[in-house]
C-alpha cells in the first residue's frame, strides 16, 4: 500500500487507477509553491542575489575549481522566478590541472554531501557536458529561499539570514578545497 494503514479509509475510497502516493506528492509540491510565492518577490531576489553572489565569491579563486557561466533563460515565453541565476555548474580538477572524471566527481559529491548535512541546497550529481567533460552543480531551490525568508533560528533580521547563508556557502568552499 501506499499509504499508512492508519489511512485505510482514504485508500479504501480511491478508484484502482487512482495513485494516492502520488497525488500526495502533487499535494505536498503545491503547498511548497504555495509557500515559496507568499514570501516576497524582493526577499526571494534578495536571497537568490546572496546565493549567487557567494557561489562567485567562494568559488571563483578555489584553484582546483572552474567555474562555469550560468545558463540564460533559453525560453522567453515563462516568466523566470526570480532574475540572479540560481544554479551554478562547476568543474573539479586535481592538483595537476587534469578535469575530475564522473567518477572521481561521484565520489566527491558523496562525500560533500554528507558533509553538508543540514543544509538545504542541492548539490547535484555529476553531469556530463560536452564529449568528455562533467560537472558539478550547485542550487538555490525553492526550500532554501523558504527557510532564509522565514526561519527565525537562523538569525531574527533577514540581513542575518544572508550572512548565515553566505557562510554556507564558504563552508562548502572550504569542504571543497580540503576534499
Amino acid at each position: 500500500r501506499d499509504l499508512p494503514e492508519s489511512w485505510f479509509p482514504i485508500h479504501a475510497a480511491g478508484e484502482d487507477w487512482l495513485n494516492t502516493g502520488a497525488l500526495l506528492r502533487w499535494v505536498a509540491c503545491a503547498s511548497e509553491m504555495e509557500s515559496y510565492f507568499s514570501i516576497d518577490r524582493r526577499v526571494r531576489e534578495l536571497i537568490a542575489a546572496t546565493f549567487s553572489s557567494a557561489i562567485t565569491k567562494h568559488f571563483a579563486d578555489l584553484p582546483n575549481v572552474k567555474l562555469l557561466d550560468p545558463f540564460a533563460s533559453v525560453d522567453e515565453s515563462l516568466p523566470s522566478i526570480v532574475q540572479t541565476p540560481t544554479v551554478f555548474s562547476f568543474e573539479l580538477t586535481d592538483s595537476s590541472g587534469t578535469p575530475l572524471g564522473r567518477d572521481a566527481l561521484k565520489t566527491l559529491h558523496h562525500q560533500l554531501n554528507i558533509g553538508a548535512a543540514g543544509t538545504r541546497f542541492h548539490l547535484g550529481q555529476p553531469v556530463k557536458i560536452g564529449d568528455q567533460r562533467h560537472v558539478l552543480r550547485i542550487a538555490l531551490g525553492g526550500p532554501l529561499v523558504i527557510d532564509f525568508a522565514t526561519d527565525q533560528s537562523r538569525g531574527t533580521k533577514l540581513r542575518d539570514r544572508l550572512e548565515a547563508l553566505e557562510q554556507m556557502i564558504g563552508q562548502l568552499g572550504t569542504e571543497i578545497q580540503a576534499l
